[in-house]
């Protein structure tokens, strides 16, 4: 297993988790997960520091483009994780040399939609991100605005963005990259450690799959972040696993924050939403979208219920037929109820 699972960095990665950062910092900081961990003060330095350099002009493009438009993150890393771009110009010389309309329907594709988007009208188009793409997202945007923009100045919108990109790459990723490099390294090989003494635990608690899931997979990549310290994703491609996960998940190794994990159980379980979550997981795997129709309740509020959930460690995921489903973790339910009662009994 161990020699199926690369571990590996990329600047890219962390260019993208800047800009993300940047213009969404004050949704980072009271996000419901991330609020449980503690938070690198060198990671916060260089987003703050970065952040009061912006010239006004480019800060403009940056809040239109990067807090309203999901594509303009999503495109870049998806891009860099399919074609393994390890450089920002390498990914920025890539959607330069897109056809407008190819750059556009991409954004469509990752959103589990084939149909074209140039095919719809106005009211229909608007009416699918509403419903179907937006509600995907923790962070609020204008999608279902900007899309209709891009789309009838598709040529225009796509130098505008591109141009985004090289200005805040030359004036203010370039001279971050040689910490960060040396920054990543040292993560990379710590975390290779604790991956190789603890395999199963690093499945669980990092990853958040059970070890023997990975085995359907033939080839499966990890990028490890620095500046996007607590996020975390996994997209499938064909027989391939990639993802993404911040390396600050590896707090849950600790001692005190297993301790906090325990006592923070209760807290989860009280609500009645979660419960039913747990006990529909429970029965068998599922994924969000059924879990959504058969609770009533929106994909925003399942994944917002379902990420405390994961983050309790109280279910694990799998990848299936290109669908990620949701299994109860019985061992680690009983494991922190037992925590729980020993701690009451003043048992060590």
């Amino acid at each position: 297993m161990k020699q199926k699972l690369k571990l590996k960095h990329n600047l890219v990665v962390e260019y993208c988790y800047l800009l993300t950062r940047i213009c969404n910092e004050e949704i980072f900081k009271n996000h419901p997960v991330i609020q449980h961990y503690r938070q690198d003060p060198d990671v916060r330095k260089v987003v703050d520091e970065t952040r009061a350099s912006i010239s006004p002009l480019l800060k403009k493009d940056l809040e239109y483009f990067i807090r309203n438009f999901t594509g303009a993150m999503t495109i870049p890393m998806v891009l860099t994780l399919e074609k393994g771009y390890l450089h920002p110009l390498e990914m920025i010389d890539a959607i330069e040399a897109m056809d407008p309309e190819e750059w556009l329907q991409y954004y469509f594709t990752l959103n589990d939609r084939e149909e074209n988007i140039f095919e719809y009208s106005d009211e229909d188009l608007r009416k699918i991100i509403e419903e179907q793409i937006q509600p995907k997202w923790d962070l609020p945007n204008r999608d279902h605005e900007i899309v209709l923009e891009f789309r009838k100045y598709v040529k225009e919108s796509k130098e505008q963005i591109v141009q985004m990109y090289r200005r805040f790459y030359e004036q203010h990723f370039r001279q971050l990259e040689p910490m960060l490099i040396e920054k990543l390294k040292g993560i990379i090989e710590q975390h290779q450690t604790v991956l190789e003494e603890h395999p199963k635990e690093f499945m669980e608690e990092i990853l958040w799959m059970k070890e023997e899931y990975y085995d359907q997979s033939e080839d499966i990549e990890f990028t490890v972040t620095w500046i996007g310290e607590l996020s975390h994703s996994v997209s499938i491609d064909e027989n391939k696993i990639m993802g993404i996960y911040g390396f600050g998940y590896l707090q849950r190794f600790d001692k005190a924050f297993i301790k906090m994990q325990t006592m923070k159980l209760f807290k989860v379980l009280s609500d009645e939403r979660r419960l039913e979550i747990l006990r529909m997981v429970g029965k068998k795997p599922r994924y969000a979208t059924e879990l959504a129709k058969e609770l009533g309740l929106t994909k925003a509020t399942v994944s917002y219920h379902m990420n405390l959930i994961i983050e309790q460690g109280l279910v694990t995921i799998r990848i299936e037929q290109k669908r990620v489903y949701y299994d109860l973790n019985t061992e680690r339910l009983n494991k922190q109820l037992l925590d729980v009662i020993k701690d009451l009994a003043g048992e060590e």
